[in-house]
């Protein structure tokens, strides 16, 4: 198993749109730090979503907590 601090790159399959795209994920200290097109897979090129992966996945403003509209204001929900 390679040290915690060295890159590393992990071969995945992009699930953000429908176009299952081959992505090469490059991974430091267990997190994503950004997603590159996958040389040997079909379909080898990235949309704006994979592209901006790393920023969506870690973005302070995502929505971690499942949520529920009430009375016309979100509150979360368990």
């Amino acid at each position: 198993m390679p040290p915690k601090n060295n890159p590393r790159v992990v071969k995945s399959i992009c699930r953000m749109c429908m176009g299952f795209c081959g992505i090469d994920a490059h991974v430091v200290n267990g997190k994503l730090v950004k997603a590159t097109p996958m040389k040997e897979h079909p379909v080898n090129r990235l949309c704006v979503k994979a592209t901006a992966m790393a920023d969506w996945l870690y973005s302070p403003e995502r929505i971690t907590r499942p949520m529920k509209k009430v009375n016309g204001a979100w509150c979360e929900v368990s």
